[in-house]
């Protein structure tokens, strides 16, 4: 009975999740990869497993991305590191791993929400198949740095199950492993908070009255509460806010972003590592009003549901308070498909539980047919689709080229494009797509700088000098236009001109210090011995 329960569902996942995304172990980092993993010389420290909790942002931009507190991730890198150094086949074994674990997580919690009755087997098994195999998982599988949202769900989703299994045995044990889970989900991502309100709906839902129903989840609120605090004093939320958007014009972004997700749960096919978001600026918008009416469809919906303290209002909630974050804050990017990873858990619940109904209805005797032919379309449109997406993963060309041909209207993808092909010294063709990229968006000071870097090597001193300080005019402030400039002049051989970079930088950045011994090592590898010793005077 174990076996066919339990066995060889999950060996049925681990199978199909392994035919799907085996092939993208032997893919390279990719694009933040490099910055977080290969980069990150501190991650191959043992002692680094406990210093991940006690600086912030370790391993990834730390001086400038603070606000990337996620201990409990890093130690996971850390652990890969350890084991086989920073390859990414490696990386990329565990999350597919994580995934694995996380699908079939998806079965058991169906199991203990709707798991009385016939076709509970074959619908829970259809809700982990659509999780495990739905294309729009194929970033957190293979991204490595979106491994934040995988190793997320793994610890909320064990939570809930063992909240759910304390509220049912009254074991104490399993309360408090589940608040250790939380808490662990929390030092993963920042985003876990909001999740604590799945555990007060879940309560809710509880069609019995109890003395204290609703006790047990109030630690939960006030850890993640707690958390939030933390963060907002300590790190203040630095790194992840796009302090150039407005909140006005977020939020009525916003309105229109999440019927794009919702669209693509259902026909997903237009997968992109950049969607092509446009800024809402006004509320006769034609695309606000379309997202502003389905949302009130959606809440209409979920006020009938909250009515029947039915378990489905918590799974449509739960997609809301997983999004939350990017709902209220202007993060970077205003759409990514990774961050649908969490509520993606809920829908697939959620619509095998619509299923499991449809079966009812239609009759115990076409159960097991309609039950194996949902199965079947779900592995061969999902799964194909899947393994199709994984190959546009391949390398950072084939990603970027696909970006570019679904957003050809959006700098990112171009820039992205042009980045890929300038590491294959392909510079000729990147200084096509970085000047596309300063056409569309003329404020954007990383295509200029990008454009120093190719026009240097392609042998055009005076054009790279002028892009640089254009990019300089730009952003006064900017560290990396100035470094750039400065080994322009050394690298042609006018060293005077970078000497003067070099004082400019000194006086236009906080620091200093560090500026002036490290352009004085510049000129000393140079042979500079005078220009040196001057710097270090001033």
């Amino acid at each position: 009975m174990i076996i066919k329960k339990f066995v060889i569902p999950f060996l049925t996942l681990a199978g199909l999740a392994f035919a799907i995304y085996a092939g993208t172990m032997n893919y390279p980092f990719l694009f933040d990869d490099d910055r977080l993993i290969r980069e990150g010389n501190d991650l191959q420290k043992t002692s680094s497993l406990i210093d991940n909790f006690f600086v912030a942002g370790r391993a990834f931009e730390k001086k400038t991305n603070a606000g990337f507190y996620r201990p409990v991730l890093y130690d996971s890198y850390t652990l890969d590191c350890l084991r086989s150094g920073p390859v990414p086949g490696s990386f990329r074994l565990t999350n597919i791993l994580i995934h694995i674990l996380n699908s079939f997580l998806i079965y058991l919690l169906f199991m203990a929400l709707f798991g009385q009755g016939r076709g509970a087997g074959a619908s829970a098994f259809l809700a982990s198949a659509l999780f495990c195999l739905h294309p729009l998982q194929s970033e957190p599988v293979i991204f490595i740095t979106a491994r934040s949202v995988s190793l997320l769900t793994f610890f909320c989703l064990t939570s809930l199950l063992l909240y759910i299994r304390f509220k049912r045995t009254g074991s104490k044990t399993s309360l408090a492993a589940s608040f250790l889970f939380y808490a662990l989900g929390l030092f993963t991502k920042e985003t876990a908070a909001p999740f604590s309100f799945v555990y007060l709906l879940y309560d809710y839902s509880e069609k019995k009255k109890r003395p204290k129903k609703y006790l047990y989840s109030t630690p939960f609120i006030g850890a993640s509460v707690s958390f939030t605090l933390f963060r907002m004093w300590y790190l203040a939320f630095s790194s992840p806010i796009n302090k150039s958007l407005g909140f006005m014009t977020h939020w009525l972004t916003e309105v229109t972003v999440i019927p794009r997700y919702l669209l693509l749960v259902v026909f997903p096919f237009g997968l992109s590592a950049d969607h092509g978001v446009k800024d809402i600026e006004t509320f006769s918008d034609p695309y606000f009003i379309a997202g502003l009416a389905l949302t009130c469809i959606f809440f209409l919906i979920l006020t009938y549901a909250l009515r029947r303290r039915s378990p489905n209002a918590m799974l449509l909630l739960w997609p809301v308070l997983a999004m939350l974050p990017e709902m209220v804050f202007p993060l970077n990017d205003a759409m990514v498909e990774y961050r649908m990873y969490l509520p993606m858990a809920a829908i697939s619940l959620l619509a095998a539980a619509m299923f499991r109904n449809l079966l009812e209805r239609m009759g115990a005797r076409r159960l097991g047919k309609v039950s194996i032919a949902g199965a079947s379309l779900v592995l061969v449109i999902f799964g194909t689709a899947s393994y199709e997406r994984g190959k546009v993963w391949a390398n950072p060309i084939t990603l970027w080229s696909d970006a570019n041909k679904k957003a050809p209207g959006f700098v990112r993808p171009y820039m992205g494009l042009g980045i890929a092909l300038a590491e294959k010294r392909e510079f000729a063709q990147a200084k096509a797509y970085f000047e596309k990229a300063a056409t569309l968006d003329p404020d954007d000071e990383g295509a200029y700088i990008s454009l120093g870097n190719v026009n240097a090597e392609l042998g055009n001193k005076e054009k790279a000098i002028d892009m640089e300080e254009t990019a300089i005019r730009m952003n006064s402030k900017s560290y990396m236009a100035y470094q750039n400039l400065a080994m322009i002049y050394l690298n042609y051989g006018d060293y005077e001109g970078a000497f003067n970079t070099f004082r400019r930088m000194a006086n236009a950045l906080p620091e200093r210090h560090a500026i002036i011994q490290s352009g004085a090592q510049y000129l000393l590898y140079y042979g500079q011995v005078d220009l040196a010793a001057k710097l270090l005077q001033e």
